[in-house]
């Protein structure tokens, strides 16, 4: 009896553990999913200057805001597999792509899942510099798997160590680009969701108590 009493209590620290930090509750993690799914697939497919999208903040926001952690997974790569099918379709780097979203959920899972910026309703900045990490890190991953990809796949660079640096070389300048949008979408959309979840619990908070 205790050992299946302490084996209990281990599956509800596991399950306890599963969800602390959600931004959300249950009941919206439809309209939650479909937020940001709409998000990502409108960041890739209206104008906008090469390699600045919400792929790498929806990526890290999901972390936050799910406690299902295969909905951390499964929504950014719906939104990426839906944007696709209305760009150009599927392409031979397209694997690759997916693979690095789900490196940079995997990276930042243990950081991003408990994180909480709030304390009696105030944001805390210091809690947003801890943003910075994962920040620099989705955009390292992405970097290194996407110009991988095109090193395998393209024909433009030769399969060596030479073409390969070359491959790299070539996309810096867009490394940079990349990371300033990265950077843009990740702070903004942290911080209005986090807005939101201050905003309602001040409702919940002034709310009359029956």
């Amino acid at each position: 009896m205790a050992a299946m009493s302490k084996g209990n209590d281990l599956n509800r620290e596991k399950l306890k553990k599963s969800i602390e930090g959600a931004l959300i509750p249950s009941s919206m993690i439809l309209v939650y999913s479909m937020l940001l799914i709409g998000i990502l697939v409108l960041s890739r497919i209206m104008p906008h200057i090469p390699n600045v999208t919400a792929t790498a903040a929806v990526s890290l926001l999901a972390i936050r805001i799910f406690k299902y952690r295969f909905l951390r997974y499964l929504v950014p790569l719906l939104g990426m597999i839906f944007s696709d099918l209305l760009l150009s379709g599927m392409h031979s780097t397209s694997i690759f792509v997916y693979a690095a979203i789900v490196l940079i959920i995997y990276a930042n899972e243990n950081s991003l899942k408990n994180w909480d910026s709030f304390t009696e309703g105030k944001i805390k900045l210091q809690k947003f510099a801890s943003l910075i990490v994962p920040w620099l890190s989705a955009s390292l991953i992405f970097f290194v798997v996407s110009n991988l990809a095109v090193w395998s796949m393209d024909q433009m660079y030769p399969k060596t160590v030479a073409g390969l640096f070359q491959c790299f070389a070539m996309a810096i300048p867009f490394y940079w680009t990349q990371m300033g949008g990265d950077f843009l979408y990740i702070f903004s959309l942290f911080g209005i969701f986090e807005f939101i979840r201050a905003l309602n619990q001040s409702r919940s908070d002034a709310a009359p108590q029956e």
